[in-house]
């Protein structure tokens, strides 16, 4: 009895390149999203503190604590107001506050 040793070899499929060109175009994307949001973010912050900062001379004697006047000018921030309406609201609601107490 002879044995054929003539049969191919199976072949297995390998990952085609374009998966791997798929993959590393996925990964490049999540990092600049992520890069990103991480700017937009550090830039939010910064006009944030800006502005708590440009508030802080006229707060400082109305009893506001630091987080009062972030929260105040966040919430400002996030109504929708340009930043010289954004002081002019957290400085009257200050003011007013030294006055009420």
């Amino acid at each position: 009895m002879e044995i054929d040793c003539s049969a191919e070899v199976p072949h297995f499929r390998t990952a085609p390149r374009s998966d791997a060109l798929r993959w590393s175009v996925s990964i490049a994307a999540a990092l600049v999203s992520a890069l990103w949001v991480g700017v937009l973010t550090a830039k939010a912050s910064q006009k944030e503190a800006r502005l708590v900062e440009m508030a802080r001379p006229d707060c400082i004697h109305s009893g506001v604590t630091n987080k009062e006047l972030r929260h105040l000018v966040r919430g400002e921030m996030e109504a929708g107001t340009d930043e010289r309406e954004t002081v002019r609201s957290v400085v009257t609601i200050c003011q007013a506050k030294s006055r009420g107490a």
